[in-house]
């Protein structure tokens, strides 16, 4: 096939152009993705936190089926490393409010590897909510 002079000149071009605008897009992509998966893990916690208070709030909760049910949550969602406390430790008559605090680390393992933004971070979440009297 024929090629012009023209056209010799500008077949660089188009590999230059994509040298400058391939990182910024895969920047943009992973970065996403990134987010995405910490949003993710944010609303399980959230959640695990909010379904383990409820279950400590009624009558005859424990402390002890707050804190297991709050941590099946997460294992659910795959969620790894995760410590999840519970204030008070022994919930009696006279207790008048619950708290359930997880902290979930935002590793790789916790992630999907692909980039570091929140390598090294943790996420803290915790739900207060009072207790049911009979």
């Amino acid at each position: 096939m024929f090629v012009t002079k023209k056209r010799r000149k500008r077949a660089g071009s188009v590999t230059v152009e994509f040298a400058l605008v391939a990182p910024i897009f895969f920047f943009i992509v992973f970065g996403s993705i990134e987010f995405a998966r910490v949003h993710m893990i944010q609303s399980a916690v959230e959640n695990a936190c909010f379904e383990g208070a409820r279950r400590g709030i009624v009558p005859g909760g424990t402390s002890a089926i707050s804190k297991s049910h709050a941590e099946a949550l997460l294992d659910l969602a795959k969620i790894k490393n995760h410590v999840v406390t519970v204030t008070p430790a022994t919930i009696n008559a006279a207790t008048e409010e619950i708290t359930i605090t997880a902290v979930v680390p935002l590793s790789a393992e916790n992630g999907f590897g692909i980039s570091g933004f929140f390598q090294g971070k943790a996420m803290s979440k915790s739900m207060t909510l009072p207790i049911q009297k009979k």
